[in-house]
């Protein structure tokens, strides 16, 4: 068998090659983007705005909209609405990139002021630039004939399903009551384990995230809260869900993650190597390092600590975790290449002498509780960390 270094390379190289295919060319558009850098400071009113065709219709392209034979008029009667009026028509579309829109392209008034400042201007052209390279992507990923497309048959058939479906998801119960998006999801977010918890997970996404008491604030699980900050409602997921750059980045998510699986059942330490390498970046603290199990697992065998550290109170673990790594190395591909290095290599010797690893390991990636446990009793262990 390859040392564990080297199927760790590889096996990135092919979760890169996964998450970077049908990246577009973005030269047939910068006519286009040209244009509106231009032009748009002079735009004046809503009617202006809806009279220049090569604005207009860049402008809808960056949110999204649709742009067919009514959509001008349609435009340009929200634009006299107020879109910081919550009982505006306009804020009770289920398509929120309207309000989006308006609040930047409003005449008189706000509109008037952002479109004329650089950054905004420019935020917008990065946003068609997203949009378009979501579309190309999103055209790829679920195309089977393409040349760039790396996924397993299976896999192509999960991210095709989600591709058509989420856009039909209205709210929590939506979400959780498909089980094929569901599970797309668990996959995507790494929560393993959470495949039968759709009740507290729909409980989970409804609540209001100001509340202190909500189950959102009462979590020590970071993928549980980034989960809950992408599909939130009402809220943010109505909007992510609408929105083809949020779901192209949700499909590079589930590509990853299930690369990183499939490359994890050869050899359960390549998998680790990956996950640390995706997610160390993320961390904030040493008490953050030590609150992820496969972060913490990673760094234990890194430096050959013994399991019995575990009992150690929290602050006295984070003291030595600190004495022998620098937060700093997290932050960069350097740094996080130097420990891989270091942890593939006492794996390797560890599995040599002692056949330790492969369980075990899969286990750290069931995150919350045991196998057969209860829904509640797994969300309970997650509060509780």
């Amino acid at each position: 068998m390859l040392p564990t270094i080297v199927q760790v390379n590889i096996a990135a190289q092919r979760v890169a090659d996964a998450t970077t295919r049908g990246a577009p060319d973005l030269s047939s558009y910068q006519k286009e983007i040209d244009y509106f850098r231009r032009n748009i400071g002079r735009i004046q009113s809503d009617i202006e705005l809806v009279n220049d065709k090569r604005i207009f219709d860049f402008a809808m392209a960056a949110f999204d909209l649709p742009n067919d034979s009514n959509a001008r008029g349609y435009v340009r009667n929200l634009l006299l609405q107020n879109p910081d009026d919550p009982a505006a028509p306009i804020n009770q579309l289920e398509n929120k990139r309207y309000g989006e829109f308006a609040r930047l392209f409003r005449f008189p008034g706000s509109g008037q002021d952002a479109v004329r400042t650089p950054s905004v201007v420019e935020a917008i052209i990065q946003r068609f630039r997203d949009m378009k390279t979501a579309e190309a992507r999103l055209e790829t990923v679920v195309d089977p004939t393409s040349s760039r497309n790396v996924s397993t048959a299976q896999r192509l058939r999960e991210i095709q399903y989600f591709v058509e479906n989420i856009g039909k998801v209205k709210s929590a119960d939506d979400l959780v009551s498909d089980y094929r998006l569901y599970q797309f999801l668990v996959t995507a977010f790494d929560l393993q384990g959470q495949e039968n918890a759709q009740g507290l997970i729909k409980k989970l996404i409804s609540q209001d995230f100001n509340d202190e008491a909500s189950l959102y604030n009462r979590l020590r699980n970071a993928q549980f809260r980034e989960f809950a900050n992408f599909f939130q409602f009402p809220g943010a997921g109505e909007r992510n869900v609408q929105d083809k750059r949020q779901v192209m980045a949700v499909v590079d998510r589930y590509v990853e993650v299930a690369t990183e699986i499939q490359e994890g059942e050869a050899n359960p330490g390549v998998r680790l190597a990956l996950y640390f390498d995706r997610n160390a970046g993320d961390v904030q603290s040493y008490f953050g390092l030590l609150s992820d199990r496969p972060l913490r697992e990673f760094i234990f065998t890194t430096f050959s600590l013994p399991s019995e550290l575990n009992g150690l109170p929290v602050n006295r673990l984070a003291a030595r975790i600190e004495q022998l790594v620098d937060l700093n190395d997290l932050y960069s591909q350097e740094g996080r290449q130097k420990l891989i290095r270091r942890y593939a290599a006492v794996y390797d010797a560890q599995n040599a002498s002692a056949g330790v690893g492969g369980a075990s390991i899969v286990s750290l990636f069931r995150p919350i509780g045991l196998a057969g446990a209860s829904a509640s009793s797994l969300f309970a262990a997650a509060v509780s960390r």
